[in-house]
C-alpha cells in the first residue's frame, strides 16, 4: 500500500515508480529546543522560518510558566544551527487595542514576504 500525503496526491498513484518524494524529515531534529533560549521558557514550537539578508530567521512560539506564550525570534547561517535572541521578539500586549485579544499570549507565526516586504501574521 501505497501512503500519500495530501500535497503529493498528483504523483501518487497506484503505482510506486510514480511516487515523488517531496519533503524528508531532517534526521537532526529537532533544530531548536527550550535548552536553546537564554531566558526562561517551557516550549518550543509553531516556527515560521524565512530567509532575509542571506540569513534564516526563524519565528517560533514558547510557553512561560504561566501558560502564556510568547514569540522568539533564532537566526542561522545555513537554516539547521540557529541562535536565540537574548530576548523575546513579540509579547502580549498589557495595554491598548490589542492587550484584550492577547490575554493569553501570542500563537503561531508565519513570515510572508511579498514585493519586498515581510509580514509577519
Amino acid at each position: 500500500m501505497l501512503y500519500c500525503q495530501a500535497y503529493v496526491w498528483a504523483f501518487c498513484l497506484q503505482e510506486k515508480r510514480m511516487h515523488k518524494e517531496f519533503v524528508r524529515r531532517y534526521e537532526g531534529n529537532p533544530i531548536l529546543t527550550k535548552a536553546d533560549v537564554p531566558y526562561k521558557v517551557e516550549t518550543v514550537h509553531n516556527a515560521g522560518v524565512t530567509k532575509f539578508n542571506g540569513k534564516y530567521i526563524m519565528l517560533f512560539r514558547s510557553h512561560r510558566d504561566n501558560g502564556r506564550s510568547i514569540i522568539g525570534m533564532a537566526e542561522s547561517k545555513d537554516g539547521f544551527n540557529f541562535i536565540v535572541a537574548p530576548e523575546p521578539f513579540i509579547v502580549p500586549a498589557k495595554e491598548g487595542l490589542f492587550a484584550e485579544y492577547e490575554a493569553y499570549g501570542v500563537e503561531d507565526p508565519r513570515i510572508t514576504p511579498l514585493e519586498g516586504t515581510y509580514y509577519i501574521t
